[in-house]
């Protein structure tokens, strides 16, 4: 038995690739929002959202197309002001930040409103918009 256990634990290494052992990701690249929700006060002044790009740097830019989801209940230059569609993830980095600016006593006492942020696609096929994380909430408190 004792000759029959070391044969399984090596055994096991194939199970597993280097990403399993090495805590390297091998997966394809991906973009993805961070984090998923915010919760956020008017007189904060404002807040920001990461785009962030999961996988080896690119040695060029990454252009991350976003957009405000339509079911999102906070309404533009009413609630916040966003300066953007797109967000650029600069040559040899992972993070690229979405700044939201927040308009001062737009949210009564009491409501709660929401800003939905959606990655809408990129500049470059090979990335793909991870599935469950192309989606950001931001909650709008007085």
């Amino acid at each position: 038995m004792l000759v029959v256990l070391p044969m399984m634990i090596m055994g096991c290494d194939t199970l597993f690739d280097k990403g399993d052992t090495e805590a390297v990701y091998d997966g394809p690249a991906q973009v993805a929002f961070f984090p998923l929700e915010r919760n956020s006060r008017v007189v904060q002044g404002g807040t920001t959202v990461d785009v962030q790009l999961i996988g080896e740097q690119r040695d060029s830019a990454l252009q991350v197309d976003v957009a405000v989801n339509a079911e999102s209940t906070a309404q533009a230059g009413v609630h916040y002001n966003l300066g953007t569609s797109s967000v650029s993830i600069a040559a040899n980095s992972s993070v690229a930040t979405i700044d939201i600016e927040f308009i001062e006593g737009s949210v009564g006492a009491g409501e709660e409103v929401t800003i939905l942020l959606d990655i809408t696609g990129t500049n470059d096929s090979s990335v793909e918009i991870a599935e469950n994380l192309k989606r950001s909430t931001v909650f709008l408190r007085p």
